[in-house]
Protein backbone atom coordinates (compact mmCIF):
# COMPACT_ATOMS: atom_id res chain seq x y z
CA UNK A 1 0.00 0.00 0.00
CA UNK A 2 1.32 3.34 -0.76
CA UNK A 3 0.68 5.95 1.41
CA UNK A 4 -0.36 9.34 -0.39
CA UNK A 5 -2.06 11.16 2.19
CA UNK A 6 -6.25 10.56 1.18
CA UNK A 7 -8.27 8.83 3.74
CA UNK A 8 -9.59 5.27 3.75
CA UNK A 9 -13.20 5.21 4.59
CA UNK A 10 -14.91 1.94 3.72
CA UNK A 11 -12.17 0.48 1.45
CA UNK A 12 -12.65 4.07 -0.62
CA UNK A 13 -9.96 6.55 -0.86
CA UNK A 14 -11.14 10.65 0.05
CA UNK A 15 -8.97 13.28 -0.17
CA UNK A 16 -10.96 15.15 2.74
CA UNK A 17 -12.93 18.00 2.28
CA UNK A 18 -11.31 20.64 4.80
CA UNK A 19 -8.08 21.30 2.89
CA UNK A 20 -4.50 19.40 3.66
CA UNK A 21 -2.00 19.28 6.15
CA UNK A 22 1.73 18.61 6.44
CA UNK A 23 3.59 16.16 8.97
CA UNK A 24 6.65 16.34 10.96
CA UNK A 25 9.02 13.36 10.63
CA UNK A 26 10.15 13.07 14.42
CA UNK A 27 13.02 11.72 14.45
CA UNK A 28 13.95 14.62 12.02
CA UNK A 29 11.84 17.55 12.49
CA UNK A 30 11.62 17.79 9.38
CA UNK A 31 8.41 18.40 7.19
CA UNK A 32 7.14 15.23 4.75
CA UNK A 33 7.01 16.18 1.48
CA UNK A 34 3.40 14.70 1.50
CA UNK A 35 0.31 16.77 2.16
CA UNK A 36 -2.43 14.65 4.12
CA UNK A 37 -6.18 15.21 3.63
CA UNK A 38 -7.66 16.68 6.42
CA UNK A 39 -11.48 14.74 6.98
CA UNK A 40 -14.38 16.84 7.13
CA UNK A 41 -17.56 16.25 9.78
CA UNK A 42 -19.13 14.61 6.81
CA UNK A 43 -16.21 11.97 6.43
CA UNK A 44 -16.12 11.50 10.11
CA UNK A 45 -20.04 10.47 10.16
CA UNK A 46 -19.51 8.18 7.25
CA UNK A 47 -16.47 6.70 8.74
CA UNK A 48 -18.38 6.18 12.29
CA UNK A 49 -21.41 4.85 10.68
CA UNK A 50 -19.18 2.21 8.76
CA UNK A 51 -17.44 0.98 12.29
CA UNK A 52 -20.95 0.86 13.51
CA UNK A 53 -22.32 -1.46 10.86
CA UNK A 54 -18.92 -3.74 11.08
CA UNK A 55 -19.04 -3.75 14.82
CA UNK A 56 -22.04 -5.25 14.80
CA UNK A 57 -21.16 -7.67 12.72
CA UNK A 58 -18.18 -8.49 14.95
CA UNK A 59 -20.01 -8.64 17.67
CA UNK A 60 -22.35 -11.43 16.77
CA UNK A 61 -20.10 -13.50 15.55
CA UNK A 62 -18.10 -13.53 19.25
CA UNK A 63 -21.01 -13.70 21.32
Amino acid sequence: MNINGGLLIGGSERRGANGEFSAIEAASGKELPLQFGLASVSDAEDAAALAREAFKTYRCRFR
